[in-house]
């Protein structure tokens, strides 16, 4: 069972980590230190030095909007 407290210790740092370092990068974006774009070069770098692609979104007829108007030739119930 010592194992097991031993791994769950290991995570919570890994996240704890993951997440002061996701708010450090946001805070350094808001003082304009890092530029977005920078970081979005950096990102697609990282993207193909791993061979990962970025996944195209299943996209309808409505051009992805959640809750689509109706036409406006249609009457809408009250």
């Amino acid at each position: 069972m010592e194992w097991l407290k031993t791994i769950g210790v290991a995570g919570f740092m890994f996240f704890l980590l993951k997440g002061l370092a996701w708010l450090l990068v946001f805070w350094l974006i808001s003082r304009g230190i890092i530029r977005r774009r920078q970081l979005a070069m950096w990102k697609l770098k990282l993207r193909k030095a791993l061979g990962l692609r970025r996944q195209k979104a299943n996209v309808k007829e409505n051009h992805g909007a959640a809750n689509p108007l109706p036409p406006s030739n249609t009457p809408t119930s009250p």
